[in-house]
């Protein structure tokens, strides 16, 4: 279902539930006209069902790969993120607008996941990052 295919009009609950629909296609590489989608099954219905427990196997599989053991904790901080942000993407496309997130708590949410992403990582990284201007398109307000 699509909020505003179906005739509603444009509103802040039909933005949330297209932005919930937005995260969940890209962190699982699937789009919600997939023919897998069939029989009242949908794409958030589908992560839902994988949460939390199988999480990785519906994330995309070119968005989790690691690469050796020093990257092991890098993997798992990333696949926590992830999750964290499919679970974001869920609770924007609940069925009832009443029970979507609201603006407000999807951005705090969202620093959330910034911050754990950054936390502890490596700091020779976040520094190359500034300085080329990567980590200027990265920054959330």
């Amino acid at each position: 279902m699509t909020e505003y295919g179906m005739g509603n009009g444009v509103s802040t609950c039909g933005d949330v539930y297209s932005y919930g629909i937005l995260l969940l296609e890209m962190f699982t590489g699937k789009r919600p006209t997939d023919d897998m989608f069939v029989g009242g099954l949908t794409l958030p219905m589908f992560v839902k069902m994988a949460f939390p427990e199988q999480i990785t196997d519906v994330i995309d599989a070119h968005l989790l790969t690691p690469s050796d053991d020093a990257e092991s904790m890098n993997y798992e901080r990333a696949t926590n993120c992830m999750a964290s942000i499919l679970r974001i993407g869920i609770s924007c496309s609940n069925e009832l607008p009443a029970e979507r997130m609201e603006m407000d708590n999807i951005i705090k949410e969202l620093h959330s996941v910034r911050d754990m992403l950054t936390r502890d990582g490596n700091q020779g990284e976040r520094d190359r990052a500034l300085q080329s201007g990567e980590g200027s398109s990265t920054n959330i307000q």
